[in-house]
């Protein structure tokens, strides 16, 4: 906790756009208090905790440049002479993409983790209300994100939400989270099936 915090406070010194400094760190300030309230509570594991922290680092980056500012190709530049946009010819920067993808990667962990522990051991059924989480909440994400734009600065509503002129970003964030959390839920099958050899949901 003490780390992250010093890396929000370091990544929060000259901030390039700092009139959206406080919208886009709305999400992060809930999110913390949400996690404190589970520690509280006992309802995280470790790795819950790891992979909630994890992705909220890829959201202060985000945060500190803008989603669709991320820098990423001169980081790639600097340290190793190539460019991802140049590589892949895209038309965008796709950091926005990334974390929506990584979003259900690693917020299907502590998902999956919660229903096994109040909804149901089957493995079937765990993997559908991961899924159905993941859905939901990415789904309510862009909602809120969208509504909060458009109440707090409807003139900026572009740039805060990272659209980048696709009409289609939108579903297409909720199609990453939902692949990320594809990976992830196979993944954890594997890793129950390791540990449970010819047991069966």
């Amino acid at each position: 906790m003490v780390l992250f915090l010093l890396l929000w406070v370091g990544l929060s010194i000259n901030v390039p756009y700092p009139e959206f400094y406080l919208l886009q760190h709305l999400p992060t300030t809930i999110a913390w208090i949400v996690i404190f309230i589970m520690l509280h509570y006992r309802l995280l594991r470790e790795t819950d905790f790891y992979a909630l922290v994890l992705f909220l680092i890829l959201h202060l980056i985000g945060a500190r440049y803008l989603y669709s500012l991320v820098p990423y190709d001169d980081w790639l530049d600097w340290f190793f002479g190539f460019t991802l946009t140049e590589t892949f010819h895209w038309h965008r920067n796709h950091y926005d993409r990334f974390v929506h993808f990584m979003y259900g990667i690693l917020l299907a962990i502590p998902l999956w983790h919660l229903c096994e522990r109040f909804v149901t051991k089957s493995q079937t059924l765990l993997v559908l209300f991961t899924i159905q989480a993941i859905l939901a909440t990415s789904t309510l994400y862009e909602l809120a994100e969208w509504a909060l734009a458009m109440v707090a600065a409807p003139d900026m509503a572009e740039s805060y939400n990272g659209q980048q002129g696709d009409m289609w970003d939108a579903q297409k964030d909720v199609a990453l989270a939902l692949l990320g959390c594809l990976i992830t839920c196979s993944g954890l099958l594997w890793v129950v099936g390791k540990k449970q050899p010819g047991q069966t949901s």
